[in-house]
């Protein structure tokens, strides 16, 4: 065993180490993480107002606040100025609906159609053309990213940071993305380690190396490295995330919250119930927060893993079929990370870095 391979294992044990401590301090169950929670009981979840600390008079640095505002005008008048408050009512972020997976997914689509008349989709048009092919394959990626950021511009105040996009914390969530990378592709690793003994076992074909990396070991030019590198740093760690996470995971949560509530309603009443704003700490669910009561906190854990799950089978669906179960651990990883923190930044972050290793490893190799 070289220096390597134990590295690799010590790295692995103790991604399963910190697994295991997770589930035994019950993480899965979405604890009032800070800068995820309310900070008073029974108080509704707004990053918008929490999501950075207050000034000196008490308003907030995070921007503008959703929902009533009020509006301070001086008229001038022949006994002086006069003041006139007013309140404003604004709308406030209220999620994703159908119609906008819906328009996001034929973006995607419009994106691929066009990027195939022009360079092409395949791996031989990637290995053709690799300056051309991976900068229009950016530009989409940059394209579907900047139609979800309307779309969250246009479903009202507070959606920036309630999509999770906060700007609190920079130092905070960098050291955060950090931890989590590591013990994320631990265990992402190991899922595909684990793989490839049971593939060979089973007499299966060899996993085979993806396409960017094969065109890295036949040393491009500057530019097409430059060009990789930043649609695999960049412009899919932003595009991923914001579909499987922000819009996907975000829909489907809600989607079974509401199927959720809509059993739970036609069941008897509870005994023991909870306040629901005490349990539901995220802006998508405030809707369910208007309700007094639901029977109790395991159904709105059990939504939101659902959400996670469906979202990170679908983004693992998309890549090549040997990296499916690994591609789903690292999804869990990433949309566990989105829900407990509400930052998208962080999940962004991690995905980054993991397509940045093997490009690094793999340049390291060759120079090497």
């Amino acid at each position: 065993m070289n220096n390597l391979e134990f590295a690799k294992y010590i790295w692995y044990s103790a991604s399963l180490a910190l697994l295991l401590a997770w589930i035994c301090h019950k993480g899965w169950r979405f604890g009032l993480v800070a800068g995820a929670a309310p900070k008073t009981p029974g108080a509704p979840y707004a990053p918008d107002q929490t999501c950075a600390p207050n000034r000196s008079d008490g308003t907030p640095t995070g921007g503008r606040v959703a929902g009533p505002q009020l509006i301070r005008q001086e008229t001038p008048s022949q006994e002086g100025p006069s003041l006139e408050i007013s309140i404003r009512e604004e709308p406030s972020w209220q999620g994703f609906e159908l119609l906008d997976v819906l328009l996001v997914i034929l973006v995607y689509f419009m994106t691929e159609m066009v990027r195939s008349r022009l360079v092409g989709v395949n791996e031989q048009s990637a290995l053709a053309h690799p300056k051309r092919y991976y900068s229009a394959l950016l530009a989409g990626q940059l394209v579907i990213a900047g139609v979800i950021l309307g779309l969250v511009r246009l479903r009202g105040r507070g959606g920036w940071q309630r999509f999770g996009l906060r700007s609190d914390g920079g130092l905070g969530t960098m050291a955060r993305a950090v931890a989590f990378f590591f013990v994320a592709t631990g265990l992402t690793l190991f899922t595909l380690d684990i793989t490839i003994i049971i593939c060979q076992s089973l007499g299966s074909q060899e996993i085979q190396k993806h396409y960017i990396l094969k065109q890295l070991s036949e040393q491009p030019s500057f530019w097409s490295i430059a060009v990789i590198a930043a649609t695999a740093a960049i412009g899919a760690p932003l595009a991923e995330e914001f579909i499987f996470r922000g819009v996907l995971q975000t829909f489907f949560r809600r989607l079974f919250s509401r199927l959720g509530r809509r059993s739970a309603s036609q069941l008897p009443e509870a005994s023991n119930t909870v306040n629901a704003a005490d349990v539901i700490p995220d802006a998508e669910t405030a809707e369910a927060a208007k309700a007094e009561t639901i029977p109790n906190r395991s159904c709105t854990t059990m939504c939101r893993w659902l959400g996670i799950i469906t979202a990170s089978g679908l983004w693992a669906l998309l890549h090549p079929g040997q990296h499916i179960p690994a591609l789903f651990v690292l999804g869990l990883c990433l949309g566990y990370l989105y829900e407990a923190y509400r930052n998208l930044l962080i999940p962004i972050f991690v995905h980054s870095m993991f397509n940045i290793l093997p490009l690094v490893f793999t340049i390291w190799k060759i120079n090497g």
